[in-house]
């Protein structure tokens, strides 16, 4: 064993795992949709590359996404797109409005994160679009 700690698991299994999720953690802080200030603790983490159509469960393919963010990808038509070398993500809404944005790794959100946040635990969430 050399000491390093596995953030890819391809395929073998689905969900983050608990190092991926602290890798997430110490990356983004909040969703990882530039404007929501939803805590880390309550997003969901998402493939960026779905699962069911082959995406693999390695850090460069899982962003967290509040309840609200992930049902816009899921159910909304909302498209991501995560560049692996700076981690920048560009998300396409369906209307074809395209957004980048990046966060330097380890930023953490303003101290008022969480007051005022657009979404709660998930279940709670708006539905309303951005």
């Amino acid at each position: 064993a050399d000491g390093t700690i596995p953030l890819n698991v391809g395929r073998a299994q689905r969900t983050a795992t608990r190092d991926q999720r602290r890798a997430l953690r110490a990356i983004h802080r909040t969703c990882a949709i530039d404007a929501c200030t939803t805590p880390f603790d309550w997003c969901e983490v998402h493939h960026i590359w779905f699962w069911e159509l082959g995406g693999r469960t390695d850090l460069d393919n899982l962003v967290p996404l509040c309840h609200r963010h992930h049902h816009l990808v899921h159910d909304a038509g909302w498209r991501l797109h995560l560049d692996p070398r700076d981690r920048t993500l560009t998300f396409t809404r369906p209307d074809g409005t395209i957004h980048s944005q990046t966060r330097p790794p380890g930023l953490r959100p303003p101290a008022d994160a969480g007051r005022g946040a657009r979404a709660g635990p998930p279940g709670t969430a708006s539905t309303t679009a951005a």
